[in-house]
Formats: structure tokens, sequence, C-alpha cells
């Protein structure tokens, strides 16, 4: 089935007027409605507290399909793309059946310019033998596509009402030099001017071809090649060597890491770029021998999770059951209730009455726990969260109340592993989100690690895939089903994790080699050292 409506969507033509009709279009947004309501777990928090005004934009969708106004569904989709966008979740997601894309060979991001302005700054460049040389490293763009670079940035998220506003920011750039129609977008070709500030103040438009990417029948999208640290969960990131290094992870490690020395102390690096492994059995491994390093010969550590958009939440508990010798308390869970949980809820019960001792808990429940070390005791804790969820939905119960999750009631101590116990400066930024805002929202409660940066993107919850049969090329609709809560209740959703030490990039940082950065990351790693429980002045 799922072929055969691609197939309608692409042989029709993708934006095909002849590929829908009004009654298709009523019967979608209904799905779509319908998906909101039975699965999605923000909904009625959305309406009331952040005054989502989802209604009003499903009744101006129905009035427009009334009146003839969708002549391709393209626009049909890109007005569903935009009802998504206004709930501010970083994890709904519309998936079109769509290759169609645009690039350009070069990333830009912006600097905190003062007086609540920002400044943009060419800050990678891919080889390509097509670019104009103007095009570098430092250069700073001031025009794109012959209108004000911020303007164009505006123009690509919706700003309304975004109580992270850094977030936001850090989205529309993302978007910028990458336009992709299976996120729904419109899709450039041709020729445009860059917009790039010379020395004197004085502004040099420079002629730009869009990489342009046209429609084929493939299940999904390719994704831009080349190596950046400016990539979303990239193994390297922006940060900057922090001092001279003196031991260096090779290159098959799951991780970067390093040890480094300032002023004659020896301390830790490691970057998490993503907690969505194809291995978290080894990369665990790996985490364990350079904590074993870094407890044994360093003072202090740096863990930069900046730009990791998350991933596997059981993978992200041992890593963290490796960064403590004292248990620490795990996040809050509440949980969209459906035929389906109660099923899965069911399913694990079944399961759980076979369970006898360490091994038959490995055996059967290690799946549902990538990385994280199962024994009775998790099993215990799955058996209670099910039994909660079985228990609210018999109580006619819409959302289950709050509950410790996936297994952990208590992030205890890794198993025979060697635990890092010193300071921790964990830097995030404003495309940390999901299991990167769990993972700081841990640290920070349980006061285990000084944080760093700008806060984290607040994408407070679990997501889950929604398909429904269509003739418009949609493939699923993404929503969270489940919401993070921090120990003591408060939502990450929106919020996001504040950090200790507020960092926004400084323009400097794009023309100097970060040296502003490196040096306020090293001054927090001392606060942190200086703050740490039990530490005395050397």
């Amino acid at each position: 089935m799922k072929i055969f409506l691609i197939l309608v969507a692409f042989i029709l033509g993708p934006n095909s007027a002849s590929a829908v009709s009004a009654d298709q279009l009523r019967l979608t947004l209904e799905n779509v409605r319908a998906a909101f309501d039975l699965n999605y777990a923000f909904f009625d928090w959305k309406k009331e507290n952040r005054q989502w005004d989802v209604d009003h934009r499903l009744a101006r969708i129905r009035a427009r399909i009334d009146a003839g106004d969708y002549t391709d569904p393209f626009m049909f989709r890109r007005d569903l793309y935009g009802l998504l966008e206004s709930a501010h979740d970083h994890h709904m997601e519309l998936a079109i059946e769509s290759t169609e894309r645009a690039e350009l060979p070069f990333t830009i991001r912006s600097a905190d310019g003062g007086n609540g302005q920002r400044r943009y700054f060419i800050v990678h460049v891919e080889s390509s033998q097509d670019l104009d040389p103007r095009v570098q490293v430092g250069r700073e763009v001031v025009t794109f596509n012959s209108r004000p670079i911020d303007e164009e940035v505006a123009h690509l998220v919706d700003w309304n009402g975004r109580r992270n506003k850094m977030a936001a920011q850090r989205l529309a750039e993302l978007r910028l030099t990458v336009r992709q129609g299976y996120r729904g977008m419109p899709i450039p070709k041709g020729t445009f001017t860059l917009g790039l500030r010379e020395a004197d103040g004085s502004v040099t438009n420079v002629p730009i071809q869009w990489r342009y990417f046209e429609e084929k029948l493939k299940p999904s999208p390719t994704v831009r090649s080349g190596f950046s640290p400016w990539n979303l969960n990239a193994k390297f990131s922006y940060v900057p060597q922090l001092g001279d290094i003196e031991l260096m992870a090779p290159w098959d490690d799951t991780f970067f890491a390093y040890t480094f020395r300032v002023e004659g102390r020896l301390y830790g690096y490691i970057r998490i770029g993503t907690f969505n492994v194809s291995n978290p059995f080894r990369a665990v491994e790996d985490f364990k021998r350079w904590m074993a390093l870094f407890q044994s010969s360093c003072e202090a550590i740096v863990i930069d999770i900046a730009s990791n958009t998350g991933g596997q939440v059981p993978y992200m508990y041992a890593l963290l059951s490796l960064l403590t010798d004292q248990p620490m308390q795990p996040l809050l869970y509440q949980q969209k209730l459906s035929l389906e949980v109660i099923r899965r809820a069911n399913l694990i019960l079944d399961l759980a009455a076979l369970v006898t001792d360490d091994e038959s808990a490995r055996r059967f429940f290690g799946g549902y726990a990538p990385g994280y070390p199962v024994d009775r005791e998790f099993v215990n804790a799955k058996v209670e969260e099910s039994q909660h969820l079985i228990d609210s939905w018999n109580r006619g119960e819409k959302i289950s109340p709050p509950f410790f999750g996936i297994g952990v009631r208590t992030i205890t101590p890794y198993p025979n592993a060697v635990h890092y116990t010193k300071p921790i400066l964990l830097i995030t930024d404003s495309l940390s989100w999901s299991a990167s805002d769990s993972f700081a929202a841990v640290l920070k409660d349980n006061h285990r690690a000084r944080l760093f940066g700008t806060p984290t993107a607040g994408a407070g919850g679990l997501i889950r895939d929604i398909s429904f049969p269509n003739a418009l090329g949609i493939h699923h609709i993404q929503l969270p089903d489940g919401i993070v809560l921090r120990a003591d209740g408060r939502m990450i959703e929106e919020f996001g994790i504040a950090p200790d030490d507020y960092y926004d990039l400084q323009v400097p940082d794009f023309t100097d080699g970060f040296s502003s950065l490196r040096d306020q990351i090293l001054r927090s790693l001392q606060t942190a050292i200086r703050t740490s429980p039990g530490h005395t002045d050397h």
C-alpha cells in the first residue's frame, strides 16, 4: 500500500493538481487532527499554557479547501507543515516522500552583535570547484538573496510566541543553506547573490549557485555530504582545542576525546556527538576507558554535547551511570495512553513472568535498553512502570501521572567499572535537544556538573511516528506521545536547561579562531573545580 501511494504521488507529479481531490485533502486534515488528539502528549498543555491556536489554524486550512485554494499538493503540505511548526515542538515533523533538495557548499552561523542584533559569518566551506573564492571562512554575510540576511532567517522559522528564541535562531540557520523537500520546505533553484562585507564596510555581491537535486522515486532523501564541525550530531564540534594535547583518541574510537594541559594541570575533554549510536554496548566500553583514564589522571573534564540532537535514552543513562559513584535521581515521564501503549505494557508483564534471575532478565529484556545494564532490578522497574500505565488507563485517564520510566528508578553507578567522580563542565548549545536536554537536566539537577553555553533546545518528549493512507506523499507525522519532566516535575519542553555560565558565540570567535570561547570555557572549568563538593585550594 505504501509503495502504491508513493507511485500515485510521484507518477502523477509531486505537485500535480490532478493527484488529489478536496475530499482527500479533508480526510488527510482530519487524520492529522486525530493524531494530535489521540497521540500528542503535549496537545492540551500547548493549548492551555502556550495558547497554541491549533483550532484556528485547522479551521483556516478547512476554509481554504472549501474555497478551492489548493491548486497543488505542495501548497496544502506547506500549510500542514506550518500547522505542526506552530506548536514550537522540535519533535514535531511532517515527513514527505520527497528527495528534492537544494544545498549550498558552505555554512553560516550568527554571533551576538550587540544591542540585540545578530551578525552572520561563514564558518565552514566545502571544497568546490565552482564556488567563488571570495566565499571564505570568517567572511561576514550581510545580505542573502538580495535582502538583509536577518530577514531571510526570519522567513525560515515561525518566531511568534517562541519561548526559546536562541533555539529558533539556530534552527533557522540550519535551514539557511540546506532546503529539504522531505521537511516540506520550498526548494530554490538557480543563482542568487550573497552580500559579503569588505574591510572598509562596503558590501560585495557574489553570485552563488544552488546545488539542486531533483525529485526521484526513492523512499528517503540523501543527506548532505562532507565533514563539518557545524553539522548536527558531528563527531567533532566547533569547540576549539582547549590546551596542549597529551593523549588523543584513535580515529576509530566512538568518541573524540583527549587529555590536555593548561598551566601545568591536566584535564580531559570528551565529545558526545550523538546518543544514537549503531553499537551502544561498544560505545559504553569506549566511554568506560576514557572515564577510567580521566579519573586516574585529570583534575576535571569537559563534556561537549553541543548540537547533539539526542537518541537512545537507555544509552544516555548508561553514560550518566559512569559519571558518578553515588546514585542519581533520573527523569520523570508521563505517557499519552492508548490501546497500543496498554498492549505493550501487558506484553512486558507477560515477559517479566518468565524472568527468574539476571541472566533471564538480559535474555528477555536486553532489547529494551541498548547499552544499559539489564538485571532483575531493571525488569522490576519495567513491571512497576507497566502496571502504572495499565492502572491509569483503567481509571479512564488520557495521560498517565508522572513515573520513573525506561526501567530506571535510580541511576546507579555502572557495575564493574571505574567511575568518574571529579568536577565536570558540560558544554551545551541551543541545538542540544531531546536526550541531550535530558542528559543536561540529570547532571544539573543532581548537582553533578556545571553547565556552560546557551540553554538547550527544550525538546522534552518521547517520539513516535504516525502513518495513515493518503495520496499526498506524506510518509508519516512524528510527534511526542510522552512527556519528559525534570526530577522536581518541571517541564523541559520549550524551556530547555539553562546554563550556569551563559555564553553566546561572539563576533571575534568567528575571526580569531574562537579564542574568546576557549578562554571562557577554561574560566568556567576552574569555577566548576572551585565549587565542586570537597574542593580545597592548592
